[in-house]
């Protein structure tokens, strides 16, 4: 006769007996696979292709070009194989980047910059075929991703890294044919070697060497961060004088650029002892630019009294100037309302501009309704503009 089993025990047998074959039932079940909306498994390549179907949205510049996310295709892909599992497919998308679709080339090379800690940075194989993507791309878009593929790329010499890829790194910097590439390698190879001079070196000459906008200026945003991170909140001499340099570069957009990485911002630091050397610059300059706004604004904000008085004189004469753009001539009002103590008189001026952008933010400045026509079309209720000192009336 076996051991009496009491009834109070039975429950806690049961618990444990069904425990232990969902534990057994466990260890044999799959890694679930993706499914499509049918059920069945749904591939990588299949995935990639299915979101090349996806419309194409073109940005400002030919680098910033991007696949519709709203697009159902592209959701499913970021949700399987895109972000959050794109470590998983590692090597899966590293296949995919000769393609001939720029589409799939788009979402694998995306992919991989989700990758927390890529295998390529120090793997031969994976890292000599993002080498070879780097000349071998023609996409701007895709090119841009795949440069920061490359540039993150360790390249220190130490056992973290692969000193092997030390020159076709660097080459992928220097490579005139694809501006893109060079750009993306700009953006983030710095950060990825920190310590190896030859790698600071490339990136100052890359800034300072005249050609394409788009690489120069990821070089300088790159040195202004690693300087900041390097001074733990501040950038050194050297940095500074390459951007006050690079403010006056014969490229309109690196000089606009440089002049905003000297204006600095509550993230990273600028260069304020450059502040009055740019300052006399663009008093002189007359072609200014949005991205100017940026250092006049931060300069009216926390300048010396003299430096603020300078900014928005220059921020004055930017609203005043008829052929300057729209976008540029409406950042300068909307500065001078939060930082000039005359802001309500000056914006008077403008309240019947033809630019309606003007007129709206004249229209804040005053606090009062936006007019839509002329003055006379508003009739005696509408907001007269301020009178001059001398007694006339001021004009548009």
């Amino acid at each position: 006769m076996g051991p009496r089993i009491f009834p109070a025990r039975r429950p806690l047998i049961a618990v444990l007996v069904a425990l232990a074959m969902a534990i057994v039932g466990c260890s044999r079940k799959q890694p679930p696979e993706a499914t499509n909306d049918a059920g069945a498994q749904l591939t990588i390549v299949d995935s990639a292709r299915a979101a090349a179907g996806c419309r194409w949205i073109d940005g400002k510049v030919p680098e910033d070009g991007f696949l519709d996310p709203a697009c159902p295709a592209v959701k499913v892909w970021e949700e399987k194989f895109g972000t959050t599992t794109a470590g998983q497919y590692e090597v899966e998308l590293v296949e995919l980047l000769p393609a001939p679709e720029r589409s799939v080339r788009w979402v694998a090379a995306r992919g991989l910059t989700f990758v927390r800690q890529p295998r390529w940075r120090k793997d031969d194989a994976l890292a000599r075929r993002l080498l070879a993507r780097a000349t071998g791309e023609t996409d701007p878009s895709v090119g841009r991703l795949v440069g920061e593929l490359v540039g993150s790329i360790w390249i220190a010499d130490d056992s973290l890294s692969s000193p092997q890829f030390a020159e076709p790194v660097l080459a992928a910097l220097r490579n005139g044919e694809r501006p893109f590439v060079r750009a993306g390698v700009a953006r983030v190879v710095l950060a990825a070697n920190p310590k190896v001079p030859a790698v600071h070196a490339a990136v100052v000459s890359l800034a300072r060497t005249p050609g394409p906008a788009s690489p120069r200026i990821e070089a300088l945003g790159a040195l202004t961060r690693h300087s900041d991170y390097e001074n733990r909140g501040s950038v050194d001499e050297a940095t500074c004088a390459l951007l006050l340099d690079a403010s006056r570069d014969p490229d309109a957009l690196v000089a606009a650029n440089a002049t905003k990485l000297i204006a600095g911002s509550r993230i990273v630091a600028g260069c304020p002892a450059k502040w009055d050397a740019r300052l006399t610059g663009l008093a002189e300059d007359p072609t200014l630019a949005a991205l100017h706004m940026t250092l006049l604004e931060r300069v009216a904000e926390l300048g010396t009294s003299k430096q603020q008085q300078q900014a928005v004189a220059i921020l004055r004469r930017v609203v005043e100037t008829k052929h300057v753009d729209s976008d540029t001539r409406s950042a300068a009002l909307s500065a001078i309302g939060q930082r000039d103590p005359e802001a309500r008189a000056f914006a008077g001026r403008f309240l019947y501009d033809d630019d309606l952008l003007l007129r709206l933010d004249a229209a804040r400045i005053l606090g009062v309704e936006v007019p839509l026509g002329p003055p006379e079309d508003a009739g005696a209720d509408a907001p007269a503009p301020p009178a001059r000192p001398d007694g006339g009336a001021r004009g548009k």
